[in-house]
């Protein structure tokens, strides 16, 4: 059974995977185009077309595909990040607001978390475990209102 902390960091992870997930199909376009150099040409030959596709337009139509599904994920990630920092603006605690604002909305270390807040990392953990704690309640709310919809 799912651990109910467990969509809390889900939720807060979300931009993050999705980003990932951009990477990914921007790597994709890279191999495709890397894979549509020419090779040597040879001279010595003529040059016969064994099938009737092209595979340029084979390329052209799948980078077209990738291009849009990162154009969409993009706007998911904009999406998320707005979901996130509202969620997170409804916390009491105004240091819970940061840290998580911190590790989830600006990406930072906890050391740099820390550092901004002359706090120790071991308090940064202490009140992020709060946080997480305090978030269940507001995502559960997120959820259940997302799924009303």
């Amino acid at each position: 059974m799912r651990h109910v902390k467990d969509e809390v960091y889900d939720f807060l992870t979300a931009p993050k995977k999705t980003k990932l997930k951009i990477k990914s199909k921007q790597m994709q376009i890279e191999d495709l185009r890397l894979q549509m150099l020419p090779g040597a040409i040879r001279y010595d030959k003529d040059s016969v077309q064994s099938s009737p596709e092209d595979p340029m337009m084979k390329f052209i139509v799948r980078v077209d595909e990738l291009e849009r599904a990162i154009e969409e994920l993009k706007l998911q990630y904009v999406d998320e990040q707005k979901m996130i920092a509202e969620a997170i603006e409804q916390l009491a605690d105004e240091r819970e607001q940061v840290v998580l604002i911190g590790r989830y909305v600006k990406t930072e270390s906890y050391d740099e978390i820390a550092a901004e807040l002359f706090l120790s990392v071991d308090r940064v953990f202490q009140i992020h475990r709060s946080a997480v704690d305090n978030m269940v309640e507001i995502v559960d709310k997120i959820k259940h209102y997302s799924e009303l919809q």
